[in-house]
């Protein structure tokens, strides 16, 4: 049951509190030389070597045999034998983790595949290896994580469906130059303090689905593990022209993008980032955490505009790749997770800047009427010891359409000084039904290096609604030309959950379309439900043959309470 606001006016108060140390400025000079160490201490070598080590994925206990792949079906606990190669990587990367002093786990979990020719199913068990290296601050129940998935796959080459068990996979590049730059820097920070914990963490099954970081990110949801930032790096090996990566993130990951482009500036790496805000791309381990809330980006050599046509293939081998965007590619992410992570050291205090939103836990969901003014009321506190300068504050709009951009409604640039405070006002009127976000956020340029920005976005969540409604029904195309791949595709706006019924009649009133949507699902909730769809050439449930005319389109509302509302729109289609 929805409640709703009847004041003619709500105000919403958000209080953002901005904490800047006096001792931040000579902490982050400290910190520019800690990891001004650590990128220097790269060593492209061993990276090209553990890429040849993945690729040739010899036999733990006999080297003379090389599997030459990790596919991810080819472990041993499995109902359909196979020669254990991906479990044989699993335990090389256990290894050279292990070496470096950290806390080495596998995390298991079972698979099913079905065949889809005889409808056998068989289980694998696969093995995530995840390490870990422990906060020593304030923030270690706090993660970082970096991760690269171990399996590979070439199911591009002749005869793979039948073959995967014996067929070479060598996955230099996708992505044994991912796991590669991941040891590489277990190695190395692995040699220092941090306040924030960092894990390392190599996937599998990436390649069939993302399984084995989906698995991860749902145990961690369900446990509540802090996880601060996640860098998939994936593919970064191969650069045919320039020197230059992507940073796939969606909306809320943009900051640790920023991160990274801050980074390359601060320890002048010769690298190119292009930074791209895509929540499509959901095709690496990055997206299984944007699923459960997590900030995720992920490092890539270049998705769209230069896929690399050994991909997939048994040619991707460690002659194709470009070791120096691998080079500067692993400086490029050492240093962003060392400065995110925060290095502590003997007699380090452990403040750094640190910006954080705090919101009114009253006003975290709230219910109004259409065209109710919304005043947005932002305090901004400075209690630190210095003063805050050229702070950039935003306001976001998502809207209730899931096909619209979100709308930025006011920025601001600040100087606070400390111990003071500013407040911002904006008054905004919501039109329609549907459920909306307004989003603070607090320096999301980056302009001042923070490690903990988990408190630096404030949400609130406005659902604008009536009693009962239904409307803004749009049907198109409209005229429909019918043919093989026809189809209508139809939309409106309900004012609150409800059962809907959308008929298709023709102009007797014959029925010849039906479909039933329950209340708060897609076609039943609250705001927009898009996209409801006909395919006229599919035989519905009337057998009725579809005649070029003027049809009804008619979308019917019931309310729990037995109310009803509706909404009809003529439909022409034409043969």
């Amino acid at each position: 049951m929805r409640l709703l606001i009847p004041n003619r006016k709500f105000i919403l108060f958000i209080f953002l509190l901005f904490y800047l140390s006096s001792s931040a400025i000579s902490d982050v000079i400290h910190d520019q030389k800690i990891i001004s160490d650590m990128v220097n201490s790269i060593n492209l070598d061993n990276i090209m070597q553990t890429i040849l080590n993945l690729q040739e994925n010899r036999d733990i206990n006999s080297p003379d045999k090389a599997y030459k792949s990790r596919y991810c079906l080819r472990v041993r606990d499995t109902d359909n034998p196979t020669d254990g190669a991906c479990d044989n990587a699993g335990d090389y990367i256990f290894n050279r983790l292990s070496s470096y002093g950290l806390r080495v786990e596998f995390d298991p979990f079972i698979h099913t595949v079905t065949d889809s020719y005889s409808g056998k199913q068989g289980n694998y068990k696969m093995r995530n290896v995840i390490s870990t290296l422990k906060g020593k601050g304030s923030h270690s129940d706090i993660t970082f994580i970096v991760c690269a998935h171990y399996d590979s796959f070439a199911g591009l080459s002749a005869g793979w469906m039948w073959n995967w068990g014996s067929l070479p996979a060598p996955g230099a590049d996708d992505n044994a130059s991912g796991v590669a730059v991941l040891i590489e820097l277990a190695r190395i920070l692995s040699q220092y303090d941090f306040d924030f914990t960092i894990k390392f963490i190599a996937f599998t099954g990436e390649e069939l689905g993302m399984f084995g970081s989906k698995d991860y990110a749902k145990k961690a949801s369900s446990r509540g593990q802090k996880i601060a930032g996640v860098i998939n790096i994936d593919m970064i090996g191969f650069d045919p022209d320039e020197l230059d990566i992507d940073i796939i993130a969606n909306y809320d990951s943009e900051w640790l993008a920023y991160a990274i482009e801050h980074n390359r500036r601060e320890f002048g790496i010769k690298l190119a980032v292009n930074k791209i805000i895509d929540p499509k791309m959901i095709y690496s381990d990055h997206s299984s955490f944007w699923k459960f809330g997590y900030n995720a980006i992920l490092v890539n050599e270049g998705i769209k505009e230069k896929q690399s046509e050994i991909n997939h293939t048994a040619d991707d081998t460690i002659d194709k790749l470009t070791p120096e965007l691998i080079y500067e590619t692993a400086k490029l992410i050492i240093s962003t997770i060392a400065r995110l992570a925060d290095p502590i050291s003997e007699g380090d205090n452990e403040i750094n800047a640190d910006l954080a939103i705090d919101i009114d836990p009253y006003c975290k969901s709230v219910i109004l009427e259409p065209q109710m003014p919304i005043t947005l009321k932002a305090t901004i506190k400075n209690l630190g010891d210095e003063d805050a300068n050229d702070i950039t504050i935003q306001i976001w709009l998502i809207p209730s359409e899931s096909w619209l951009q979100p709308k930025l409604i006011k920025e601001i640039k600040s100087d606070i000084k400390s111990k003071m405070s500013q407040t911002i006002n904006e008054t905004i009127k919501l039109h329609n039904w549907g459920d909306y976000q307004v989003i603070i956020r607090v320096n999301p340029d980056f302009s001042i290096f923070e490690s903990n920005y988990l408190n630096n976005v404030a949400v609130a969540l406005i659902s604008i609604s009536s009693e009962y409604g239904i409307s803004d029904l749009a049907i198109y195309p409209n005229p429909v030309y019918i043919n093989k791949k026809a189809e209508v595709n139809i939309r409106y706006r309900l004012s609150n959950d409800a059962k809907v019924v959308v008929n298709i009649l023709d102009i007797a009133g014959n029925l010849i379309f039906e479909k039933e949507f329950s209340a708060g699902e897609n076609g039943g909730h609250i705001g927009p439900n898009n996209i409801i769809r006909w395919d006229i050439q599919s035989t519905n449930d009337h057998n009725k043959s579809i005649a070029s005319g003027i049809y009804i389109c008619q979308a019917i509302a019931e309310y729990p309470n037995g109310e009803r509302r509706s909404v009809s729109k003529k439909l022409a289609l034409i043969r």
